[in-house]
């Protein structure tokens, strides 16, 4: 409900806040396995990001849609915001954001077994497990740690 408040009184900043209001209440619903309202937050937040300059919160909300496309099986648009996160990832070099993006990346790993982003991710599952456990290790409050400590290379 805040998070709603905080989009509708922000929605005149010229995109900036409400960009990122959306990517974290995105994460607040997907950490809440609201998968389906998670993705039309992340949605639009992209949408936002393509008017703005922030990149605050832009690999996160790029990463998510990559694994929601990879879930539904559009593993070539999947693959394509894959590398755009990477890529916004290196622009925005947060710790945070960065393990993350590697959390994301180990999910793809466990959801695409073939196809491009198979293929792109080329490195075990363990690589990108240990990378965002890593880099998420010092946040307070990162439960992303907690999923992928269950992984299993």
């Amino acid at each position: 409900e805040e998070y709603e408040k905080a989009i509708f009184l922000s929605h005149n900043d010229e995109y900036t806040n409400t960009a990122l209001f959306c990517t974290n209440y995105g994460q607040a619903t997907f950490a809440a396995a609201d998968h389906r309202r998670a993705r039309e937050l992340f949605l639009q937040a992209n949408n936002l990001y393509e008017h703005c300059w922030n990149l605050n919160g832009r690999s996160l909300a790029c990463a998510y849609l990559a694994y929601y496309d990879a879930s539904d099986g559009n593993k070539q648009i999947a693959l394509r915001r894959l590398q755009e996160a990477l890529h916004f990832m290196e622009l925005y070099s947060s710790p945070l954001e960065q393990g993350i993006v590697y959390f994301i990346m180990a999910q793809l790993k466990r959801v695409c077994q073939n196809g491009p982003v198979a293929d792109f991710l080329s490195e075990p599952l363990s690589y990108y497990r240990e990378l965002g456990i890593s880099l998420l290790e010092n946040i307070p409050g990162a439960y992303e740690i907690n999923i992928l400590n269950q992984f299993i290379a």
